[in-house]
C-alpha cells in the first residue's frame, strides 16, 4: 500500500456513497466543535484518498470536507492505493476504530465490516497467486465465519462481550435468522437487511408505552438512542407483543367456533357470586390476587371464600391459586375452614411448579418457584374425570407462558388439565377473577360454559381481543 500528500489544488475528490455509509456520524456536539475549530484554525489534518480507476475516492474525513466545502477552506490530501475495494474497506473500518470513541453499535458494525473484506481479500489473493488445493482436494480458501465463531472472533476486535454482538446481529436482522445468516455469509448487508416497519405497542421504562417497528429499534441503536443491549429488550419486546397478539387471533377464531363464548362481568368477585347464588357453578376455577397485590390478605381470603364456596354445586369442585407464602396460605385455610353453608371439603393442597421465571438468588433464603393450589371438592362429586396416572398427582412442574399477557398468566396446558379433571361438556365453568380470560377461554374451547367477573378496564380489553364477551351492568 502506497501513499503521498497533495494538496487540495491538485486532487479532486469523489464521495462514494458505500464506502461514506462506513463512516459513523458525528454527534451535534461533536459537528458544532470540529466546524469551529476548522473555522479557527483550518483543516488541520489530511484528508484521506484511495487512487481507484483515475479517482480519488474519500475514505477519511468526510465530516472535515463537508465543512471545508461549506466555509472555503483549504485542506491537505493524503492519496493511498490498495489493490482491492475490500483492501480499501478494511482500511477504512480498522482506521475509525483506531481514531475515534465509538459507540459499541458502531464498534460491531466496523469491526464485522472489516473481518469481512479481510477475508474476502485473502480469498481473492489466493485465487491470483493460483494456490493449489489442499492434499484431500478441498479448496483451502478459507469461508467468512459464521455463528459461535465469528462472535467470539468479533467480540475480541471490538472490545466487547460474544453476547452483545449476538444481540447486536438479532437487532440488524430485526430477529428474523435466515436474514442474519445471509447477512454472516456476506449475501447481504447488514445495514440492507429489510426489516418491518409496522409499529406495536410496547413498555418504555417506568412504564410508559410507545408504538415503535422493528425497524425503528435497529434505526435507534445505529443512531446510539439506545444501547445495543437495550435495543435487543425492545425488540423482544415486539416479537412477544406480536406473539400474545397472534395468540390471542386464533383464541378468538376457536372461541368464535363454539355456541356459548365465555362471558366476563364489569363487577367485582364478591358481587359476581352473590349474583348467581349458591350452588350454581360445576367448577370454579380462579386465580386471584396475591398477598403481594392486595392491603390485607386475611380480610381478602375471607370476603371472598365463603361466597365462592357456597356458589359450586354439592357435584363440583374448585381450584384457587394462591402464593406459596405461609401467611397467604395461612389467611386462605382459615377463611376454607370458617365458611359455612356450602357442600364443599378442601382435600388437598397442590403444588404448581415453574421453573423459566426464576429471579436472582436470596441471600438467606431459596427461590420460590411454585404456586399451591387449593381443591375443593363437593360432597356428591364423581370420580376425577382423568385416567391417567401421570395428571393424578399433587404437584406438575410445567413453565410458564412464553408470551403472557399479564403477570402471573397460566397455561393453557394446566387450565384445561383442571377443567377436564372437573366438569363434562356443557357444564358450567367460573372465574370470579377472570383477568383476561385464560380459564373462561379453555373452557369454551373445551366445549363447557364459562363466566365469571373482572372490573379491571385493560383486562377486558385483553380479554375480548380473545374473543370474551364483556357485559356491564
Amino acid at each position: 500500500m502506497a501513499t503521498k500528500t497533495k494538496t487540495v489544488e491538485t486532487v479532486k475528490i469523489v464521495v462514494d456513497a458505500k464506502l461514506e455509509k462506513l463512516i459513523p456520524p458525528l454527534s451535534k456536539e461533536e459537528c458544532a466543535g470540529l466546524e469551529a475549530s476548522i473555522a479557527v484554525d483550518g483543516c488541520r489534518d489530511a484528508l484521506v484518498v484511495w487512487a481507484h480507476n483515475g479517482k480519488n475516492l474519500l475514505l477519511d474525513g468526510h465530516h472535515r470536507y463537508e465543512i471545508c466545502q461549506r466555509l472555503g477552506k483549504t485542506f491537505k490530501v493524503v492519496e493511498k492505493t490498495f489493490e482491492s475495494e475490500d483492501a480499501a474497506v478494511s482500511w477504512t473500518c480498522r482506521n475509525q476504530l483506531a481514531r475515534r470513541n465509538l459507540k459499541l453499535a458502531d464498534r460491531i458494525l466496523l469491526t464485522e465490516c472489516a473481518i469481512g473484506a479481510d477475508v474476502r481479500e485473502e480469498a481473492r489473493e489466493r485465487m491470483q497467486s493460483g494456490v493449489p488445493e489442499s492434499a484431500n482436494g478441498e479448496d483451502p480458501t478459507p469461508e467468512p465465519a459464521e455463528g459461535q465463531e465469528s462472535d467470539e472472533v468479533i467480540a475480541a476486535e471490538a472490545g466487547c462481550g460474544k453476547q452483545s454482538v449476538k444481540s447486536w446481529k438479532y437487532v440488524m436482522s430485526g430477529g428474523d435468522k435466515e436474514k442474519r445468516k445471509a447477512a454472516q455469509a456476506g449475501e447481504v448487508k447488514w445495514r440492507a437487511i429489510p426489516i418491518s416497519k409496522t409499529k406495536v405497542e410496547i413498555s418504555k421504562p417506568g412504564g410508559v408505552k410507545e408504538m415503535v417497528s422493528r425497524s425503528d429499534v435497529r434505526k435507534d441503536m445505529m443512531n446510539n438512542t439506545y444501547t445495543v443491549d437495550a435495543s435487543a429488550k425492545r425488540l423482544r419486546q415486539i416479537e412477544n407483543a406480536e406473539k400474545r397478539a397472534a395468540e390471542a387471533e386464533r383464541n378468538a377464531a376457536e372461541v368464535a367456533t363454539k355456541p356459548n363464548p365465555p362471558i366476563i362481568h364489569s363487577s367485582t368477585a364478591v358481587d359476581f357470586l352473590t349474583k348467581i347464588g349458591p350452588r350454581y357453578a360445576d367448577l370454579i376455577l380462579t386465580d386471584p390476587p396475591y398477598s403481594t397485590d392486595v392491603d390485607n390478605i386475611d380480610a381478602f381470603a375471607e370476603e371472598w371464600i365463603p361466597p365462592a364456596m357456597r356458589a359450586v354445586k354439592a357435584t363440583g369442585r374448585m381450584y384457587v391459586f394462591i402464593g406459596s407464602y405461609p401467611h397467604e396460605m395461612y389467611a386462605y385455610l382459615n377463611a376454607a375452614y370458617g365458611a359455612t353453608e356450602h357442600d364443599l371439603v378442601l382435600t388437598h393442597v397442590f403444588a404448581w411448579v415453574y421453573s423459566n421465571t426464576l429471579g436472582p438468588s436470596p441471600k438467606t433464603g431459596y427461590l420460590n418457584n411454585w404456586q399451591a393450589v387449593l381443591y375443593f371438592v363437593g360432597k356428591d362429586a364423581p370420580k376425577v374425570r382423568s385416567g391417567e396416572l401421570v395428571e393424578r398427582v399433587q404437584g406438575w412442574e410445567m413453565a410458564m407462558p412464553r408470551h403472557q399477557l399479564h403477570m402471573w398468566q397460566k397455561p393453557d396446558e394446566l387450565a384445561e388439565r383442571f377443567i377436564r379433571h372437573a366438569t363434562e361438556t356443557g357444564q358450567i365453568v367460573v372465574d370470579p377473577f377472570a383477568g383476561t380470560g385464560t380459564f373462561l377461554v379453555a373452557a369454551t374451547k373445551l366445549g363447557r360454559i364459562g363466566m365469571g367477573s373482572d372490573c379491571d378496564a385493560k383486562m377486558h380489553k385483553l380479554a375480548k381481543e380473545r374473543g370474551c364477551k364483556i357485559e356491564r351492568s
